[in-house]
């Protein structure tokens, strides 16, 4: 969805969306070993943050700039990796 709007108001072209996908899949796999080993010392309160996260993500998406919505695909990667440890 995000990468849509990215092509649609032209603040990317559709050839690099592919690699942005495949950025957001590498960050997701990391976020995941690393929210499970934090799950694993510190137990369910590790998951307070998911809204901080999602909140973060919400409002970078809707910026006008690429680097700010790139940095909102990889919070939101990290967020649904943390969602996962559940």
């Amino acid at each position: 969805m995000l990468s849509y709007r990215l092509v649609q108001c032209h603040l990317l072209s559709a050839a690099p969306v592919p690699v942005l996908y495949a950025a957001v899949m590498g960050v997701d796999a990391l976020a995941a070993l690393a929210a499970g080993w934090l799950y694993d010392r510190h137990g369910p309160r590790v998951l307070i943050a998911l809204p901080a996260l999602t909140a973060g993500v919400v409002a970078l998406s809707f910026t006008d700039t690429v680097a700010a919505a790139v940095v909102a695909s990889l919070v939101w990667s990290a967020r649904r990796a943390s969602l996962s440890v559940r």
